[in-house]
């Protein structure tokens, strides 16, 4: 299982969808049939009622499959039809991973730090070469960044920065818990792996990822004062949090390029100049998914519509800028299911945090913190990279004790 779930991990961060997918069909197997020593054949596993039922005592389970069932529902008003079997097709593992993991042998913790120190692996090793094609040329790629590009990334650097943030942050946790897999020195080298993520995030300079970094930091030391007692100490980390960014902006050039350019980027937008750049494409894509949202203000435009009606507002309103679906994930709701859809959608993502107390897991909290966060200017769950990471790590954690 483990294998499977790291092939699927790096499949993942390099961006080999059909990979993944396979990988998640071997994970349904897996949930379906368990080898049979003694038979020496697959056999149905037997605790299929076990999993079941807990899809009966714990709504989280039944709770993830709303992405899936909001578009299911809107497909009766949405009328761009292959659209909809398109965002059908990207939300089935919301129904068909659900299943597999309430199944599949994640349950315990230890098991549970493993898929985190996956996760931290997998994301050092692609990091690696990025580093070091940026380091090759410094002068050329920090040019780059104050263009409003990026650094080149196995995948889209949005979602890989996502990566990068949950694994620095599982790294602390599992530096916290004193995880060791196999040998003692594992014991500095998970704390290092942790290091090289936090460097490396502020020279790739993805906002995203830097904003989901930050505030995982905030919870981590959050939980330091208020659970632990540790006042002093959690009070000098968080002025340490506060101040990393000026030292970063004055220290690492790639981080002070993309700054510099996304304040230059707001100023023109502000001042009325039509660019195309990514900032003010996010606004203007945020303005017309509220126009829409406005139109069916209750059942939205149906989400299998939302890209269609996004298309024509553009050629209308900004004929300048590329036509995108609206770059934030509660504005992607209201337009596509309205005030009703988007009041269920809300409960996906705060109900499993707050049933049995899962809050108090670190690793989960911080999951859903860097995900609420991308929400506000991704739509994140509108593509395969932001559904599976979110699931190959939200999942696991509804098995966990708390």
């Amino acid at each position: 299982m483990l294998a499977l779930f790291g092939a699927c991990l790096w499949f993942l961060l390099i961006s080999w969808e059909f990979a993944v997918s396979v990988c998640m069909i071997g994970m349904i197997a897996l949930f379906l049939w368990e080898w049979h020593p003694e038979k020496g054949r697959w056999v149905w596993r037997k605790n299929l009622p076990t999993a079941l039922a807990r899809w009966r005592s714990d709504p989280s389970w039944a709770v993830t499959t709303i992405p899936f069932l909001l578009v299911l529902l809107t497909a009766l008003w949405s009328e761009d039809h292959g659209y909809t079997i398109g965002r059908l097709r990207v939300k089935v593992p919301f129904v068909v991973l659900a299943l597999a993991f309430s199944g599949l042998p994640v349950g315990d913790r230890r098991t549970y730090q493993k898929l985190h120190a996956l996760l931290l692996a997998g994301v050092c090793v692609a990091a690696i070469p990025v580093l070091a094609e940026y380091l090759a040329d410094q002068p050329l790629w920090e040019e780059v960044l104050r263009q409003g590009r990026s650094l080149p990334t196995p995948s889209s650097h949005i979602r890989f920065s996502m990566a990068a943030a949950l694994a620095f942050l599982g790294g602390l946790y599992l530096w916290e818990e004193g995880f060791v897999w196999r040998w003692s020195f594992e014991r500095w080298l998970i704390p290092g792996l942790t290091l090289f993520l936090f460097v490396f995030l502020h020279i790739l300079s993805v906002r995203t990822g830097l904003v989901g970094l930050y505030a995982g930091l905030g919870i981590w030391v959050l939980r330091w004062i208020l659970v632990k007692g540790r006042r002093a100490a959690g009070i000098f980390f968080l002025i340490l949090i506060g101040i990393t960014p000026w030292l970063a902006y004055r220290g690492i050039p790639a981080f002070r390029a993309k700054i510099d350019y996304m304040l230059w980027d707001l100023d023109q937008h502000w001042r009325g100049h039509a660019l195309a750049n990514s900032d003010s494409n996010r606004i203007v894509s945020w303005h017309l998914a509220w126009e829409i949202f406005r139109q069916n203000p209750w059942l939205g435009t149906g989400i299998g519509d939302v890209r269609r009606d996004m298309h024509a507002r553009y050629a209308a309103e900004a004929p300048h800028h590329q036509p995108v679906i609206p770059h934030n994930q509660w504005l992607y709701m209201l337009a596509g299911s309205g005030i009703l859809g988007t009041l269920v959608f809300g409960v996906f993502v705060f109900l499993p945090l707050f049933w049995r107390r899962r809050y108090r897991l670190f690793p989960f909290l911080a999951l859903h913190a860097v995900f609420l966060l991308s929400y506000l200017i991704e739509p994140t769950l509108e593509n395969n990279f932001g559904i599976s990471l979110l699931l190959l790590f939200h999942l696991p954690g509804l098995r966990q004790e708390t």
